[in-house]
């Protein structure tokens, strides 16, 4: 039988549905999954050689429960199913653990409810009534050490069903441990926003970390938890579940979020306010110089000079805030970028002042692709660059070098120069906005804001930037972005 017997199973929590339900197997081996009719759409590998015959891998009695699960508002449930049709290979009775997950139609956009069932055989001692072994004594240290703990935790068998949680866990989600014993975990993540995310990533990586997930309790609280899952110590299946509440952090986040909108809001406004006057005090500038030139002497003339100069050097100063502003706002489009093609074009358009200067600039002939947005790519560059170029200083035979490596799990850029170099003092603060070290050579103008124009671009990739460099010995200012 096809593991996916409907078409298409549409998208949960905005990723495609049979994801997460290949996640949900590497948890848990019994899982059947019904539309709101109560048929079958998704079926699990095992289920098949657990009952045998083709077509008929779900037993009648467990379908019927299913049917009528699908049709009610609320399938949350655990219930022991008698089954009948038992043989020495296949069990007498399961325990059956259901709930339901919205899944939106990618052909209209619709949603519909999907019955997710997990089935448990109900084991031979528990058939008979047959006492459990008691508890080893490493078992009992275990528990021990774990209910020490401030942490939440919860350890799964090799098949997901919950062996053991501490109290710690009924204090941060306020579910009662005794409740989750012999219960699948799956059962306790739906209704939460993240679920598929944390299935998903199970799946592929046989490891959760620091996935969040957002529970909305029926007091209209919100309550976000990060989890992390690990393989359990002395065990080749069994896994430990971490949960920390993260409630607090996430709303100084949201108001640091907010904080920051309305920053970027005023930025906008003011660099509004400002560029008005300055376009009339350049056009009058411009004004004089054209009908009033034969009357300026050289000094009316120089006046006229600095005034335009430093009305550039404002508008030079607006256009940057206003980039820093912007960069982070979600219209970055990231993907893979030829490097080379980027440098190319800077080269082309930075030839004369590097002629003027008698600088090479040296660029990788082969890079490999970058994973980042094109523009910010460019920005980088444009930056680092005309960085070197703006305070190197006077060296013998200038140079630029630029190269492109890969390491395990980035990529790293470095723009290194033969100039004057920086004390270790100000690496850190020349990636301030508003911050220079003076000392510029050529024609080049800068605000003090290139450099944390290329912090904030680099960050936003999930990069780190930073500067080596020691007086008279040159710089080499390095990013690394992920390669994934």
């Amino acid at each position: 039988m096809k593991k996916t017997v409907a078409p298409s199973l549409g998208r949960i929590d905005g990723i495609p549905a049979h994801e997460i339900l290949e996640g949900l197997e590497s948890l848990h081996q019994l899982v059947v999954v019904t539309d709101a009719r109560g048929r079958i759409v998704w079926i699990s590998d095992a289920m098949t050689p657990l009952w045998g015959k083709r077509g008929q891998a779900i037993p009648r009695p467990v379908h019927a429960l299913l049917r009528r699960l699908a049709q009610s508002e609320h399938a949350e449930s655990s219930r022991i199913v008698e089954l009948r049709e038992g043989s020495a290979e296949t069990p007498n009775r399961v325990e059956v653990s259901a709930f339901q997950v919205e899944s939106m139609r990618e052909d209209d956009g619709g949603s519909e409810a999907l019955t997710v069932a997990i089935l448990r055989p109900i084991s031979v001692e528990e058939e008979n009534e047959i006492a459990p072994a008691p508890r080893s004594a490493d078992a009992e240290l275990f528990e021990s050490i774990v209910d020490a703990s401030k942490s939440a935790i919860v350890a799964i068998d090799g098949a997901g069903f919950v062996t053991y949680a501490n109290a710690a866990f009924e204090t941060i989600t306020g579910l009662c441990p005794k409740e989750l014993i012999g219960k699948p975990i799956a059962l306790f993540l739906p209704g939460t926003s993240g679920f598929g995310r944390v299935v998903s990533q199970l799946h592929r990586d046989g490891m959760v970390s620091d996935q969040e997930m957002q529970i909305h309790h029926e007091d209209g609280a919100t309550q976000w938890l990060s989890l992390r899952v690990r393989p359990l110590p002395r065990s080749d299946a069994g896994r430990l579940i971490f949960f920390e509440d993260v409630t607090q952090q996430r709303m100084r986040l949201h108001a640091l979020e907010e904080q920051n909108t309305g920053l970027e809001s005023y930025v906008h406004s003011v660099a509004h306010d400002l560029r008005s006057p300055l376009v009339s005090l350049l056009g009058f500038t411009r004004l004089l110089r054209q009908d009033y030139q034969d009357r300026l002497d050289d000094t009316g003339h120089h006046f006229i000079d600095r005034v335009e100069q430093a009305g550039n050097t404002m508008e030079m100063l607006i256009r940057d805030i206003l980039e820093l502003s912007r960069i982070g706002a979600g219209s970055d489009h990231r993907t893979l970028v030829d490097p080379r093609t980027v440098l190319i074009q800077l080269h082309a358009e930075l030839k004369p002042r590097l002629e003027e200067r008698g600088l090479a600039l040296a660029l990788p002939a082969d890079p490999p692709m970058l994973l980042c947005d094109r523009t910010r790519l460019y920005q980088v560059f444009s930056n680092l660059i005309g960085n070197a170029l703006n305070h190197m200083g006077d060296c013998e035979q200038p140079r630029i070098h630029v190269e492109i490596g890969e390491q395990p799990g980035r990529h790293l850029i470095t723009v290194a120069d033969n100039g004057k170099g920086i004390a270790k003092d100000h690496h850190e603060r020349i990636f301030e906005a508003f911050q220079t070290l003076g000392g510029r050579s050529g024609r080049g103008e800068t605000t003090g804001i290139g450099l944390a124009i290329v912090k904030k671009i680099v960050l936003t990739h999930g990069g780190q930037v930073w500067v080596e460099s020691e007086p008279g010995e040159g710089a080499t200012f390095c990013v690394a972005l992920p390669r994934s």
